[in-house]
């Protein structure tokens, strides 16, 4: 094996060995349980849709759009939830709402033609309009409890998220 070789198939692990090194070296709250759990629980949620985006780059496909579906799903179960609908409700109506917008991607690229670059582009520039016409421009506060624990509960010290980005790896 040459150097190139080894940079080129084990580049960003070294970077990312070499970043950490240094990091832990300079901080002594680097290497902490504290600090590795948030760093989880702040990108948790990207790495969520990461699984999703996984199936479609797999397949020779693209999705610009995710970022405004899940941007348009929150928003409309956070207006549902504002209504006096439970945390369970507004979940369900992020799902659907998420699984409805997959599905005009989804007829739009097999049935229509549409190429997908296309396709999701133009849903990421509906997805944002619609966001911003549910919400009036204005952010949405005051969910029920057990929505909010989703997102800011603990199990054991582990952040709900951080669960959830686990067990959505795992399946």
């Amino acid at each position: 094996w040459s150097l190139a070789d080894v940079w080129r198939k084990g580049g960003v692990l070294i970077a990312f060995a070499t970043l950490s090194a240094v990091l832990a070296i300079l901080s002594p709250r680097f290497l902490t349980v504290d600090n590795w759990l948030n760093v989880l629980l702040q990108t948790s949620t990207i790495g969520i849709v990461s699984i999703g985006m996984t199936f479609v780059i797999v397949t020779a496909g693209i999705d610009l759009s995710v970022g405004s579906t899940v941007a348009l799903s929150g928003m409309v179960a956070a207006v549902a939830m504002r209504s006096s609908m439970p945390g369970l409700v507004g979940i369900l109506v992020a799902l659907i709402v998420g699984g409805l917008v997959g599905l005009f991607n989804g007829v739009s690229i097999t049935k229509l033609g549409v190429t997908p670059f296309i396709a999701t582009l133009a849903t990421l520039a509906m997805g944002r309009g619609l966001t911003l016409a549910v919400s009036n421009g204005q952010t949405i506060f005051s969910f029920p409890d057990s929505y909010n624990y989703l997102g800011e509960g603990k199990i054991g010290g582990i952040p709900v998220p951080v669960i959830v980005l686990l067990l959505a790896f795992i399946i």
